[in-house]
């Protein structure tokens, strides 16, 4: 009866998570088609190019909490004082980081003429710290209560989205378009802030030891979603530095897409993350690997169905949201493609897998080298290549990335 309850508990977050990543993917996909038109394909990778920017400190102000947390609070969800501490912690780490990043990023921007040319679409874009550092996606995953802020992020997001179709109208609203998304993430902050101290009567405490202790849980997590998202979102940035805003957003016109499309299976994987979490924690090595490869043969037919049909209508999908042919972002989607089913992969067997049995040390290094080959890979390629070599960088990093991954599974396994 327990584990009845249990898959019903995996599928409810599965459904609430489904929905959420609706209103933060399929939502502003929805725009790209419009923006792409209306502010032309050389201001939107101008756009593109400043977002991946400020991701960068999105990922600094996150510090691997959004795995770390969540790991603490799924194994503390019965433990309220517990869960006030953790949050305390966490958040008292996130506003300093926060204050750091802006400070760190005035630094650039009036450093380097490419930045304070433009600097107004670099604030507007960091503006999204403060959204970020708010909302505690972590706590509410952690105790897999996706509920509670499912319905609200959705109506925020649906809000914001009408706001890019009524403010921006020519070239140069393009200013508007970051600021829009920055606002969108500011007020879901705060909404689903509140939601979280009234709903699990959150205490607010201050202890500096549990401070110490989140920044050293957070540590080596820290460094894998760093170096993760060096080639998963920052490669628009260093194809930026290389290459022309029109190449920038023949790229970020591609991966965007394909993002969407992986982020089809981010409620699933992001379900069972929490719940495998407190399994995992009371159950065998080699169980939980023969639980992850059942889990693997179900989630590897999904994926090889999508990309095959990203393959074929690529093409279809660029002409719908350009409203033109692109021959060059068509060729960048279907080398990326295949990004959904090395990353997907990767998540399951290294973030879920690797993490959840206590290899974050492995899972680390091994992601440090394969964003070291990026950032080499993404400079040189995309220099010669523009964004061909943008898109060729990210799928050889997440291949490299799958062979060490399961190739450590595997050794487990094998032990």
């Amino acid at each position: 009866m327990r584990l009845s309850e249990d898959k019903k508990l995996v599928f409810k977050n599965i459904f609430f998570l489904g929905l959420m990543q609706g209103a933060n993917y399929i939502l502003p996909f929805i725009t790209i088609p419009y923006l792409v038109r209306t502010i032309g394909i050389e201001k939107y990778g101008l756009v593109a190019f400043a977002q991946s920017f400020a991701a960068y400190f999105v990922i600094f102000t996150d510090y691997g909490f959004s795995l770390s947390a969540t790991k603490l609070i799924s194994i503390n969800r019965d433990n309220p004082q517990k869960i006030s501490e953790i949050f305390s912690s966490v958040l008292f780490v996130k506003l300093v980081f926060v204050i750091f990043g802006i400070a760190l990023s005035t630094i650039i921007i009036f450093s380097f003429k490419k930045f304070y040319s433009q600097y107004e679409i670099f604030y507007f874009s960091l503006l999204v710290l403060i959204g970020q550092m708010l909302f505690p996606v972590w706590l509410f995953q952690g105790l897999e209560k996706m509920k509670y802020i499912t319905f609200i992020n959705i109506l925020i997001k649906l809000i914001f989205t009408l706001c890019i179709f009524i403010f921006i109208r020519q070239e140069k609203d393009y200013l508007y378009v970051p600021l829009i998304n920055s606002l969108g993430f500011l007020v879901g902050g705060l909404v689903a802030f509140y939601i979280a101290i009234k709903q699990f009567n959150i205490k607010f405490t201050f202890n500096l030891i549990n401070i110490k202790n989140q920044l050293i849980d957070g540590w080596h997590l820290f460094l894998a979603i760093l170096s993760t998202n060096i080639y998963r979102n920052a490669n628009t940035f260093f194809l930026g530095l290389v290459s022309t805003n029109t190449a920038v957003g023949y790229y970020a016109l591609a991966s965007k897409i394909i993002m969407s499309l992986q982020a089809l299976m981010s409620p699933i994987s992001q379900s069972l993350y929490p719940h495998l979490s407190k399994k995992y924690h009371s159950i065998s090595r080699k169980n939980a690997i023969k639980n992850l490869f059942s889990i693997a043969k179900y989630y590897g037919l999904i994926l090889f169905v999508i990309v095959f049909l990203v393959l074929i209508f690529s093409n279809f999908i660029i002409k719908i949201i350009a409203a033109k042919p692109m021959i060059e972002a068509v060729i960048d989607m279907r080398i990326l493609s295949f990004v959904i089913l090395f990353g997907s992969f990767n998540y399951l067997f290294g973030t879920i897998g690797l993490i959840n049995l206590s290899f974050e040390r492995y899972f680390t290094k091994s992601i440090v080298f394969v964003s070291i080959f990026d950032i080499i890979a993404c400079l040189t390629l995309g220099y010669f290549f523009k964004d061909l070599g943008a898109s060729i960088a990210f799928v050889a990093s997440e291949f490299f990335l799958l062979l060490l991954v399961f190739g450590k599974i595997l050794r487990i396994r094998n032990e």
